[in-house]
């Protein structure tokens, strides 16, 4: 079967220039050689149709009804992509339908390749029929829905990849930061601040500054009861603390320490 370029120029339609032109605009087959003659403005679409319907015997149509039967059979993306529409099934009686022959409206029905394509993805014969790039789009739009099928689309599986990855990354920060704060609050206790009133707790201890004096209260790991003691300055503090060091843990006084070297001796 001759391709429409050449059966173009064949009738002095265009020249081999501007068949070779047009092809270059195809974008790696995303666009169809007769919409872009016609953008190109070397073609009209009633050349179009006139050669398709001459030549070829292929129907134009200026009215797309999709009927609902056949319009999960090729997802949105393919339809889109190669300027096709699915139609209805074939009738080889008024009332009954060929369900083995499928018309689709094609802005490009000499194309083999694309009618090769939808019929092993629908797993019918496709009866190819002529429309408008513009009618077929807006067809499209109106009766064809995004389906789960719509998702093997390379395109949207990129951008769900990418979507993803945000959220696993934005997962992975929160969780880190969660896993952060529950280590930070283990090691060095809970941090609250009230109007120039700060307390640290930890370990069944607190350690309090208002402003004036630095209290210690709780009980020590190995104490017998639950004390508060206040001092005015760190290192009467530190003294205190030096002096009962029998009755913390070791975990208890890393934490204590802490608090006065990194905390309050910057008060």
């Amino acid at each position: 079967m001759a391709k429409l370029g050449e059966i173009l120029i064949e009738q002095g339609k265009i020249t081999q220039q501007q068949l070779e032109s047009a092809l270059s605009l195809q974008v790696s087959g995303e666009r169809k050689l007769g919409y872009i003659l016609t953008q190109m403005k070397l073609i009209t679409s009633k050349d179009l149709a006139s050669i398709l319907s001459k030549q070829f015997n292929i129907t134009e149509l200026t009215k797309i009804i999709v009927n609902d039967n056949v319009s999960k059979l090729i997802p949105k993306y393919i339809c889109k992509n190669y300027g096709v529409c699915p139609i209805s099934f074939k009738g080889t009686h008024p009332e009954i339908e060929d369900e083995s022959i499928l018309i689709v409206a094609m802005t490009n029905p000499l194309d083999e390749t694309t009618i090769v394509e939808l019929e092993e993805n629908t797993g019918k014969a496709i009866m190819p029929v002529y429309a408008s790039q513009e009618l077929i789009d807006s067809s499209i739009d109106k009766y064809i829905k995004f389906g789960m099928n719509d998702l093997k689309n390379p395109k949207v599986l990129k951008r769900m990849n990418i979507v993803l990855f945000i959220l696993v990354s934005i997962l992975a920060a929160s969780f880190t930061t969660i896993v952060s704060k529950v280590m930070y609050e283990n090691k060095y206790g809970v941090v609250t601040s009230n109007e120039g009133y700060t307390t640290y707790s930890n370990d069944d201890l607190i350690l309090a500054y208002d402003g004036n004096n630095y209290t210690l209260s709780g009980r020590g790991m190995y104490a017998k009861g639950i004390f508060t003691v206040s001092f005015q300055t760190v290192d009467k503090l530190n003294e205190f603390i030096n002096s009962k060091t029998h009755t913390f843990s070791d975990k208890q006084l890393k934490w204590i320490h802490y608090i006065i070297e990194k905390k309050l001796t910057t008060k």
